[in-house]
């Protein structure tokens, strides 16, 4: 059987909690440690869990928009349409005619 290795971890805690955790273990004649581990097992499980489901969540929420339109045809028709309108998109530019003088520049940047 393979043992693993524990390395030691160092954790600012909050004196407080410091506190508590000494009397805790005092009392109970648990060791810091063992109640430190037991703490983050619980928590880190408690975690896991709740992020798995939310996960599983969002998972099903994708699933069940891809089922109102599993081609995304609604979407494509969106696009086309947007794309044929006379709406002026300034991304798209505009069409400048150039001069003699500007395309013998225009070459010379680009040749340079």
């Amino acid at each position: 059987m393979k043992v693993t290795k524990i390395k030691p971890t160092t954790f600012r805690i909050d004196p407080q909690i410091k506190a508590g955790l000494e009397q805790l273990s005092e009392v109970t004649r648990v060791s810091q440690n063992d109640l430190v581990n037991l703490a983050l097992k619980n928590f880190v499980n408690q975690q896991t869990l709740a992020v798995a489901t939310e996960l599983e969540d969002v998972a099903n929420k994708l699933k069940a928009y891809r089922l109102t339109d599993p081609n995304f045809e609604t979407a494509i028709a969106a696009i086309a349409k947007s794309e044929s309108s006379n709406f002026e998109d300034p991304v798209e530019g505009a069409l400048v005619k150039l001069g003699s003088q500007d395309l013998s520049f225009v070459k010379s940047v680009l040749n340079a």
